[in-house]
């Protein structure tokens, strides 16, 4: 396992902590209901304590939604969703939800990530998905210079309709 001696390993268990196994124990908090974004892990803790110490930023569930907001209306028939902040794997079931009930088969649907700061790899999922249950061409996404480069990355690029104003992508249908 990366980032965990098999000594903490057996002492305390584990948790995958974006790619990055470190034990559970590292915390005086609860993991449950508690999601923990890692900027670093050092392995000799807090003075020499021997313990794992994360520094980073702790999120609850009661605080997911601060990280994204979620918005849906109508422009000229067409469903415009946009979302505002950080799509995560904890953020991003709130993405799916308004998209699983904007896209059909039939209808066309804007997607707007203008304001997205961090797209991950949970949030190229929920786009896909959204393309997916739609007819071909049906489905356009406004990304943020933040949300492009993931997708041009992945080559997602070549699957969805990428534009850079919502405008444009409304004069697209």
């Amino acid at each position: 396992m990366i980032g965990v001696s098999a000594r903490c390993a057996a002492a305390f268990g584990t948790v995958l902590l974006g790619g990055l196994y470190v034990c559970h124990r590292a915390w005086p908090i609860p993991l449950r209901g508690t999601s923990i974004r890692a900027r670093r892990v050092s392995p000799g803790g807090p003075e020499g304590t021997g313990r794992p110490q994360v520094e980073g930023v702790i999120v609850t569930d009661s605080e997911v939604s601060r990280l994204l907001t979620v918005s849906q209306r109508r422009v000229d028939g067409i469903a415009v969703v946009t979302a505002v902040g950080e799509i995560d794997i904890n953020s991003a079931p709130e993405l799916r939800t308004v998209l699983d009930a904007a896209v059909g088969p039939a209808s066309d649907t804007i997607v707007d990530l203008s304001g997205v700061q961090f797209l991950g790899s949970v949030g190229l999922s929920v786009l896909l998905a959204a393309v997916e249950q739609a007819d071909p061409g049906r489905v356009r996404v406004v990304a943020s210079l933040q949300a492009r480069r993931p997708i041009e990355v992945t080559g997602l690029d070549q699957v969805l309709d990428l534009y850079d104003t919502v405008e444009s992508a409304l004069a697209a249908s």
